[in-house]
């Protein structure tokens, strides 16, 4: 995060961090940086409480409350469901940059050592456009609001496009992996091992496309490391968390486009001149930040149970 960045997130939530108390208040400032170290570092309550000279149980109540205003200001405007219009401008996007035409989102499921199954979804350039939190499992996308509204065609997708260059009349749809169904708006991969070429072929395109929803998880979750520990709140607190680091994702990724500090070249997956992908950089940071949190807790395995992080990226 830019200083600019910081100064405009700043002025957006200061005249909510304010208090007014007998006892000198936690400057606002301060509640901020606060927050941000805990959600960027995983930096546990009672260290954060040594490190800004605060009781473990007011850094805890500063946290939670701040997560909540950071959704409730900024998940408004960062992270709105999209409209009829947005998805045509998602598709236009996915076709630029993916080449890949009527493709309005690809959704995926991913596992994460917290208490409570978050549900989200981002666009082409790995913002997030949509979360809600629920049930945890496999099934975890269909009984997700969003997953819901899909299946029942209740989301605001436009009609039958023609395809580039054709007169194909073809419905806007989510790019999905084989363990999901395939519907009017849905699309999976031909299943089996050896295919004909041409439904080989058809399987690498949709593959491409779905390295967006990867990507935009691994971003997350390097960015906001929080996400890489084990969250021992109760699953109503542990969902202003992942709120409050989606909210954060959003802001700066719409605010810091012209800046490589929060997502650096080859940060994401990249792709070269012969069409051939390379990991990018997030891959390393989560891994090697995972080798550190087993380390330190001389585990083999994260504890906690692994809950359904559902993403969906429009």
């Amino acid at each position: 995060m830019t200083p600019q960045v910081y100064g405009l997130l700043l002025t957006l939530v200061e005249p909510f961090l304010k208090k007014n108390s007998l006892r000198e208040p936690v400057h606002p400032e301060c509640r901020l940086a606060l927050i941000l170290q805990y959600l960027s570092q995983g930096t546990s309550f009672q260290s954060l409480a040594w490190s800004f000279q605060l009781g473990k149980e007011t850094v805890r109540g500063i946290i939670l409350e701040i997560a909540e205003v950071l959704w409730t200001k900024l998940g408004a405007v960062y992270v709105s469901e999209p409209n009829e219009e947005d998805f045509k401008q998602i598709s236009q996007d996915f076709w630029e940059l993916w080449n890949m035409p009527n493709c309005v989102g690809s959704i995926d499921g991913k596992h994460i050592s917290i208490r409570c199954p978050p549900k989200s979804a981002c666009d082409a350039r790995y913002r997030f456009t949509y979360i809600d939190i629920g049930a945890c499992g496999s099934q975890v996308m269909v009984v997700s609001r969003l997953g819901k509204r899909l299946l029942n065609h209740k989301l605001p997708i436009p009609p039958p496009k023609d395809l580039p260059n054709t007169q194909l009349k073809t419905p806007y749809f989510f790019v999905g992996e084989a363990a999901f169904p395939l519907e009017i708006n849905l699309m999976r991969p031909y299943p089996g091992g050896i295919l004909p070429n041409e439904k080989e072929f058809f399987n690498k395109k949709l593959s491409r496309v779905r390295r967006t929803i990867e990507n935009s998880f691994g971003i997350l979750v390097a960015r906001w490391r929080v996400l890489l520990t084990t969250l021992h709140l109760f699953p109503e607190n542990a969902e202003k968390i992942v709120l409050a680091c989606v909210a954060l994702h959003n802001f700066i990724m719409f605010n810091n486009e012209n800046s490589s500090s929060y997502i650096a070249r080859n940060y994401a997956d990249w792709e070269d001149f012969n069409g051939e992908f390379h990991d990018g950089l997030w891959r390393r940071e989560v891994e090697s930040n995972i080798l550190s949190i087993m380390q330190s807790s001389n585990l083999h395995h994260y504890g906690g149970r692994l809950m359904q992080f559902f993403l969906n990226t429009f």
